[in-house]
């Protein structure tokens, strides 16, 4: 009788909805580990935002310089994010080889 019935059918499609949400977060998640790129472990959902509340934003490229390199991977929410801190690495980007990048 607990089996049966539209509240437990509900909670199986919330249950089921959560976890394939989880489950698509932790997927789209994976870009730098799967690219073999230092990053800064993400929450699901949120991905690296959680240090935008808790410090500056200075701090946290300072201790993520100083942890990870001076080249880095991040999230924001899903969304992977690079972060070069070598400054002939940024001209070479930047100014060099500007015209190889597509728009």
């Amino acid at each position: 009788e607990i089996f049966s019935g539209p509240l437990f059918t509900t909670f199986l499609i919330g249950v089921s909805t959560n976890l394939l949400a989880l489950w698509y977060s932790m997927k789209m998640q994976s870009y730098w580990k799967e690219r073999n790129v230092h990053y800064v472990k993400p929450l699901p959902f949120l991905g690296s935002l959680l240090d935008n509340v808790t410090m500056t934003m200075q701090d946290q490229d300072s201790k993520r310089n100083n942890s990870l390199g001076p080249i880095y991977g991040a999230y924001e929410a899903n969304s992977p994010t690079l972060t070069e801190a070598d400054p002939k690495l940024l001209r070479d980007i930047h100014v060099k080889d500007f015209a190889n990048f597509p728009n």
